[in-house]
């Protein structure tokens, strides 16, 4: 998951260096874990990031539930996938 998602942030970075604010979706599941991955590395980077995610009754599996706490750590916030996504958002 870590690798995956470090590929997906370094694709985006390279082929869109110039956007600065990302809108990741994140799933309940293992490629939701890839999107915290990817948010948190974006954000590290000073790229602006609204993540928006499905919750569940189930619990995340162990490896995304700890790229989600990760995300947390990093000072990320989680919103509710029926948000109104950002204006500005420029790469998705």
């Amino acid at each position: 998951m870590q690798r995956a998602g470090q590929a997906a942030y370094a694709l985006a970075r390279n082929a869109y260096p110039s956007r600065d604010h990302w809108l990741v979706l994140c799933g309940h599941g293992n490629n939701g874990g890839d999107g915290y991955v990817v948010a948190r590395l974006a954000q590290a980077a000073g790229i602006r990031v609204t993540l928006l995610a499905l919750e569940s009754d189930k619990p995340l599996p162990e490896e995304a539930a700890q790229a989600r706490a990760a995300w947390l750590d990093a000072g990320g916030t989680i919103h509710a996938p029926d948000v109104p996504w950002p204006p500005e958002t420029d790469l998705i």
